[in-house]
Parts: C-alpha cells; structure tokens; sequence
C-alpha cells in the first residue's frame, strides 16, 4: 500500500510554507499577554490543524508559567526572551511532557542576571532557528516516503557551549518528531475525513 504521490507533494508544499520567526521578526519590547497571543497566533497559524484552533492561548502560557518553562512577566508584560521560548515550545510540546520541557529550559534559568538569561535564550534561539530551515530545506520525497535527514544538518554544535548544545541537540529530534506528526495528520485529515 503506497501514500498517494499528491498529499506527499501537498505536504511538502505546506511543510515549505511554514514560517520561520527570525530573531529580527520578534517585537524588542514587552508585551501585555494580549499582544503575545495576537502576534504567536498570527506569525505561526499555517501550525493550526483548523481555522479553530489556536496555537497559544493565555492558559497555555500561564500553566508555561506555572511550570517553570517560563519565567513569570515582569509587570504584566512578557519580554522578547518570553516569544523565543514559547516559539521553541511549538515541536517541543507536542513531542515532549510539560516536566521535561522545564528540565530543558532549566539551564537557561541558572543565572540570576537577566542579561545572561537573555543572551542564552538568543544563542539557543538562533541555533533553532537554523535546525528549522535545514529540517525544512531537507526534506525530501522518495518513493512515496517522507525521509528527513536526523539531525544531519548545517548547525556547527561546537560553536555552543555543552548546555547549549545539549539543549540543540533535544529540538533537532523534537523538530524532526514534530514534523513527523504533523505528516501523520496531514495524511489522517487527507484520507480519512468526510468527503
């Protein structure tokens, strides 16, 4: 039994059409939780499954909160640091469990200097961000079969330091998983849903 060449070439189209946040795209100033939900759902909405779903909801992000995935907002306001986190939560959460996503953010909070909490999370950011355009660009169709490269990618891992790699290395596995379910829906709402 062989997936139809057509939802496989559709699905790569969409996997292509997925957009990448560049770190330049993220506002520099603090937001109300309004304005966060407005823009993730807006810059990331080819992720929703239907037009109802939303990717973040507030009770999303404060139950983030509650677990430690996320620092709390300082007066209401969520910071540029807050976006990248929760951008990389998006083939994180449906991979891995709330528990285990805050042991791997974690080392990202050891410091209690804000500044170098930042300028970690953006090291981590731009790694991400680089594993998500090599995941995407590698894709390929061959016999009807969706073959990424695992974590074969352009990323030098030894320009981090280890905590930074390490924290790589679990969203290149994430990504790939993560794109992986989404071809398991893509083909489930394609073949299965009421014609």
């Amino acid at each position: 039994m062989r997936i139809p060449q057509s939802i496989m070439e559709e699905f790569q189209k969409k996997i292509h059409s997925f957009p990448i946040v560049e770190l330049s795209d993220i506002p520099r100033i603090d937001l109300y939780m309004d304005q966060v939900t407005t823009f993730l759902n807006t810059a990331l909405c080819a992720y929703q499954r239907t037009d109802q779903e939303k990717i973040f909801t507030k009770t999303m992000i404060n139950n983030y909160i509650k677990a430690k995935i996320l620092p709390p907002p300082e007066k209401k306001k969520y910071s540029p640091t807050h976006l990248m986190l929760l951008i990389m939560l998006i083939p994180l959460k449906s991979i891995l469990s709330i528990k285990d996503i805050a042991v791997l953010f974690q080392p990202l909070f050891a410091s209690m200097d804000q500044t170098e909490t930042q300028i970690q999370v953006e090291q981590v950011y731009t790694g991400f961000l680089s594993l998500q355009k090599s995941t995407f660009a590698t894709m390929y169709i061959a016999e009807t079969t969706y073959l990424p490269e695992t974590c074969n990618h352009s990323v030098s891992f030894g320009t981090f330091d280890e905590k930074i790699q390490h924290i790589l290395i679990v969203l290149c596995f994430a990504i790939d998983a993560h794109i992986k379910k989404l071809l398991a829906e893509y083909l489930l709402d394609s073949c299965f849903s009421a014609k």
